[in-house]
């Protein structure tokens, strides 16, 4: 008779753990293959397969998208990345894609990888990630397209951090507009944002960041960083910042391109730092607008600043033809640092304008070039302006300067103040206007303390080949201002 032997203990114990890992690991391979990847990453247009992972919930992408950050967030997941594989056709949806949590959207490149929403209403992709620090998270290397019509957005920014990097909004499928009615649209806690490298354009209009009472908190901080707005549906308001009666954003255009696409800052801080803004029609509104209305007093930080930019009409059909290339009206500011400027010679460079009441201001410092038969700006009626000019010679005095359609220092000025027949002003700051100079219809300085009937005036000082001087406020043609023995405004 032949007995069992006794197995020892250890020996089970071993046994049993190689069951229990050998368990852990089909079920780290199921896992694996049934979200299509590891590690926070799932592959979305798995779901289209003929064997479509269990996750995967809907008809369309937008559908397939959303079911996978579900997944994804109920294995733990706080963010992660949704990877679109490339094709020959655009992935068409209705289905609004809404992500709670920071996932990427990752596609092969705008000419490979094309999601197109065809619904004529609601939003493609919102990003409703809340008030956040981590950034790095948003649409990278794809086209979103819209459906060329409708009320529809393309994507909306409810959310801090969010990055679109190599991304085409609008554009066109098929050789056909494809655009949404608006193609950026910022929503609440939409600050640290990046945009990159990116195509807005065919959009109704390619870019809104409200000022109302809502959005809150955002603004901080927005960055668009060589992104080009083109051929919106209107050239006016094509991409605006703000709105009036609200504290606006904090906006930064890094070498951006505004091709047939106008710029409207209100009551915002927006900062141009080179950049290129081109005509490929014609049209009767500025490149650029500022307005600001005071609002609680904040006029002074409201403002848009160009920095070493690039003006270029392509004429003769694609020109400018209303009041100037860039305008300021009420309590705007214009601060140009550097200026390329290629543009019709029939406009004043900048308009300035009163408009509902305020006082624009405009600063000028070493244009790159000269304006060879217009003059630099022109003054609204009743305006109050004020002006700093560090140009040289032949662009700020070559053609004079005017207001109200007059000239008041013509480039023939180059003798006393007035007294030669030129029309040349000067005002001493006594005035009830807070020491600015105001153009009347004729063109004279009546906010100096005198009657208009006194002008022009003259104190003895004055030396031939200077033309004018403001005593309070700065630079004028070729001659910084003095105050006299006897109070009076007198060249230095």
């Amino acid at each position: 008779m032949i007995q069992n032997e006794a197995v020892p203990l250890e020996s089970w114990s071993c046994s049993i753990i190689r069951l229990v890992l050998f368990v852990l690991v089909l079920a780290v391979i199921g896992r694996a293959q049934t979200a299509g990847n590891s590690d926070g990453k799932l592959i979305v247009t798995a779901c289209g397969s003929n064997n479509p992972p269990g996750w995967c919930a809907g008809s369309d992408i937008g559908a397939w998208t959303n079911s996978a950050a579900s997944y994804l967030t109920s294995l733990g997941y706080s963010g992660g990345e949704l990877s679109i594989e490339p094709t020959s056709v655009c992935y068409q949806f209705s289905t609004p894609i809404v992500l709670m949590r920071p996932f990427n959207i990752r596609g092969q490149g705008p000419d490979a990888t094309c999601l197109q929403y065809v619904s004529q209403s609601g939003t493609a992709v919102s990003y409703s990630t809340g008030d956040r620090v981590a950034a790095g998270y948003g649409l990278h290397d794809l086209q979103l397209a819209g459906p060329g019509g409708g009320t529809s957005t393309g994507i909306l920014l409810n959310g801090s951090g969010v990055v679109v990097e190599n991304v085409v909004i609008g554009g066109k499928v098929n050789g056909a507009q494809a655009g949404f009615h608006v193609g950026m649209l910022f929503g609440s806690n939409a600050y640290l944002s990046r945009f990159s490298h990116s195509l807005i354009q065919h959009n109704d209009q390619n870019v809104y960041f409200p000022g109302a009472a809502t959005p809150l908190n955002s603004g901080e901080n927005v960055v668009f960083d060589h992104v080009t707005f083109s051929n919106g549906g209107l050239f006016t308001n094509c991409v605006q910042v703000g709105d009036l009666g609200y504290d606006g954003p904090q906006v930064t255009f890094i070498s951006s391109s505004f091709d047939n696409c106008q710029l409207v800052n209100k009551n915002s801080m927006v900062t141009l730092i080179g950049g290129h803004l081109e005509l490929v029609s014609h049209q009767s509104n500025p490149y650029v607008l500022t307005v600001d209305d005071n609002y609680l007093g904040f006029s002074g930080p409201h403002s848009t600043t160009m920095v070493g930019a690039q003006i270029f009409d392509n004429p003769p059909n694609a020109i400018i033809s209303g009041r100037s290339l860039l305008e300021v009206d009420r309590y705007g500011s214009l601060n140009i640092f550097g200026l390329s400027d290629r543009a019709s010679m029939l406009l004043p460079l900048v308009y300035l304008d009163v408009a509902a009441g305020g006082t624009p201001r405009f600063s000028i410092f070493a244009p790159d070039n000269e304006r060879t038969t217009s003059e630099l700006y022109s003054v609204a009626p009743g305006t109050f302006p004020i002006i700093m000019n560090l140009s040289n010679g032949q662009f700020d005095a070559q053609n004079g300067y005017k207001a109200n359609g007059q000239t008041v220092i013509p480039a023939s000025a180059n003798g006393y103040h007035g007294t030669q027949g030129a029309k040349v002003q000067m005002s001493d700051g006594t005035g009830p206007s807070g020491n600015f100079s105001k153009f009347a219809a004729d063109g004279s300085l009546t906010d100096s303390g005198y009657a208009p009937s006194a002008f022009p005036l003259k104190t003895g000082t004055e030396v031939a080949g200077h033309v004018a001087c403001w005593k309070s406020t700065g630079v004028i043609g070729h001659c910084a201002s003095a105050v006299g023995g006897d109070g009076a405004c007198v060249c230095k």
